[in-house]
C-alpha cells in the first residue's frame, strides 16, 4: 500500500513520487512510465529505476541493472501497459 511505502521513506528523510491514481500499485507505476506529483522535479519515476528483483518465467529471483542482466533491465523498461 502506498501509505507504507510513504511511511517508511519518511522514517529515512525520503520523498515518495507516488502516482495521481490511487489504486495503481507501486510495481505498476514505476514500469508503465510513473507520472507522480514529482514528475517535474525528477521527471517520470522509470527514469529513477535503478535494479528490480523479479521472478523470472523458469522460476528463479534475479536482480536487474545496468549492470546484472542489462538486457532484462532495459526490455521490462519497454512493457506495454496492458500487463498492469
Amino acid at each position: 500500500m502506498w501509505s507504507d511505502f510513504n511511511t517508511a521513506t519518511l522514517e529515512h528523510g525520503l520523498a515518495s513520487p507516488g502516482g495521481v491514481v490511487s489504486h495503481t500499485g507501486i510495481g505498476g507505476l514505476i514500469l508503465a512510465g510513473g507520472q507522480g506529483y514529482l514528475t517535474g522535479l525528477y521527471g517520470l519515476c522509470i527514469d529513477n529505476l535503478q535494479e528490480v528483483t523479479m521472478i523470472v518465467a523458469n522460476g528463479d529471483i534475479v536482480k536487474a541493472s545496468e549492470k546484472e542482466n542489462p538486457d532484462l533491465f532495459w526490455g521490462i523498461r519497454g512493457l506495454p501497459l496492458t500487463y498492469f
